[in-house]
């Protein structure tokens, strides 16, 4: 668009004009001097024509400042617009090509607000040169046509990293971190979060009777016990996580709630159990090496243990990618456990004890800080203990009398390196009241005691009866020798006897008993 060229030679006409007066102005003549100012010659013989030719000048000077006036009105700034380099036409204003893409980029974020994967606008490299022409008419629509035409956009995302690994895309960094939080949540069960512990005891003070803390704190008659609680003190992941804005492939984009399963399961294979004949919860999580919390956690069916052969467990471990790191503060109340005070009494038998005063259990509030690992305790460590009401102690008199021949009621195994070859119970089809040992050959008494019996039994061939003189009684059969006499004082550990093969026996071993009040005992439930 080429300026127009009015103006150049009516300014060149003018200049020219000019000109020629002031060389006629220049040349010498006489002067006259009138009133005291000199007046050249030839104005007074030329004044007419002078005049007429300074109007022509001033004629001409008039019209090329009415024309360049109409000029400066009629040209026009424009720009010609360069994208990427190349032209793409004339603008006349680049406003215009500034309000386009800011019009696209907003209806591309409303169009982000119902997409599952967001676009962003990659801009073209635009460049302006300025241009000025007569009466310049630039096509603004077809240049803006041709500037949207090069507008492209393309899909962005979040990558989500935990210690540096990808483990998952997701549409924008607000749907990141809802589903971080989300994951911190599964393990903080809406705790409050806890004001700053102070780590104190508060112990009781038996006596206090002034108005200070020790004594509020002590006072079982007041209702001042808190109620127990969980706060929050602080929470976190064990891993490094970190989120990322990057340019993405529209199908990279993943299901918020699948990548939640994943992030707190570690999407692992689902392991199954069949309940077998003689399994118990303890039995299957030794033989498997499973937690017992599993099994219950996995299995909220199971009541009281109860569980029947062919039943399905469900023993799927869990296996988080990011494992979630809690502490809380965690007060409770706990039993004080009454102290055991013993009084030694000379007219009781040793060994023998009795209880004088039963004693109470007291209550205390224990404040804890508890660490958990995916909301499974790892580290516990005592703040603080507030007493509510002391322990009153329990009292056992002891005795120190000592009598030969009464036994402690306590029972040492009568053979030295033992084996039981034969327990109590059902046995051929009767009852065997004892239990068969082999071992060490000397044969001790299991208490202190005085020997009722020491001769041949039928069944037991040469047998021992110690009478432990507290309602218990101890038979040693099938021995080879005995070394003790009816009436004898015994003491617990003495040897009485050699282990051997008499009576109705199929080999060398010791036949034992014991009977409490008349009644024949499984020896196992007091050795």
């Amino acid at each position: 668009m080429a300026l127009a060229p009015e103006s150049g030679r009516i300014r060149e006409k003018l200049v020219r004009a000019v000109s020629r007066v002031r060389r006629k102005l220049s040349f010498p003549g006489r002067f006259r001097r009138r009133g005291g100012v000199p007046i050249p010659r030839f104005l007074r013989d030329f004044r007419v024509p002078l005049a007429a030719t300074l109007a022509a000048v001033a004629a001409v000077a008039g019209t090329y400042l009415a024309a360049e006036q109409h000029v400066l009105a009629e040209t026009r700034t424009y720009y010609k617009v360069l994208v990427n380099g190349q032209f793409a036409g004339e603008i006349s204003s680049r406003e215009l090509v500034a309000g386009l893409i800011e019009d696209t980029r907003k209806r591309l974020e409303e169009a982000n607000l119902h997409t599952k994967v967001r676009y962003a606008l990659r801009e073209p490299e635009i460049a302006f040169l300025s241009e000025k022409a007569y009466k310049a008419e630039p096509d603004d629509e077809e240049t803006l046509r041709r500037v949207a035409a090069s507008l492209e956009t393309y899909p962005v995302g979040v990558k989500l990293f935990i210690d540096g690994k990808l483990v998952g895309v997701v549409r924008d960094e607000q749907t990141a971190n809802a589903l971080l939080e989300r994951v911190k949540d599964r393990y903080t069960n809406d705790l409050e979060p806890a004001a700053k512990p102070e780590v104190r005891v508060l112990s009781f003070q038996a006596g206090s009777t002034d108005g200070g803390s020790d004594s509020s704190v002590g006072n079982a008659g007041e209702d001042t016990e808190p109620a127990p609680e969980r706060r929050l003190l602080s929470v976190g992941f064990v891993e490094t996580v970190s989120v990322v804005q990057a340019v993405i492939s529209a199908d990279e984009v993943q299901d918020p709630e699948e990548l939640y399963e994943m992030l707190v399961t570690g999407d692992p294979a689902p392991v199954k159990y069949t309940v077998q004949p003689g399994d118990c919860i303890s039995c299957i999580a030794q033989k498997l090496n499973v937690p017992k919390e599993l099994i219950y956690r996995n299995n909220p069916w199971i009541q009281n243990d109860l569980i029947r052969v062919g039943d399905e467990l469900d023993l799927t471990q869990e296996k988080p990618l990011l494992n979630v790191e809690t502490a809380e503060l965690v007060t409770r109340t706990e039993a004080i456990q009454p102290q055991v005070v013993y009084q030694d009494d000379n007219q009781l038998i040793k060994g023998q004890t009795k209880v004088i005063s039963q004693g109470k259990p007291g209550e205390q509030l224990v404040t804890y800080r508890v660490v958990r690992l995916n909301g499974q305790p790892v580290e516990e460590e005592q703040l603080s203990v507030q007493v509510l009401s002391p322990a009153v102690p329990k009292i056992i008199a002891r005795g120190t009398k000592v009598v030969r021949g009464v036994g402690t009621g306590k029972f040492a195994m009568p053979v030295l390196n033992y084996r039981i070859t034969s327990n109590f119970g059902q046995r051929w089809g009767r009852q065997h009241k004892g239990i068969d040992i082999i071992g060490n050959k000397n044969i001790m008494a299991a208490d202190n005691g005085v020997v009722e019996f020491a001769g041949k039994k039928n069944g037991l061939g040469n047998a021992i009866i110690i009478d432990h003189q507290n309602g218990f009684k101890t038979v040693y059969g099938h021995l080879s020798k005995i070394s003790v006499k009816k009436g004898q004082a015994v003491e617990k550990g003495q040897v009485i006897g050699i282990m051997g093969s008499t009576g109705n026996s199929t080999g060398v071993h010791l036949h034992f008993e014991i009977h409490k009040n008349g009644k024949v005992k499984n020896p196992k439930d007091y050795l």
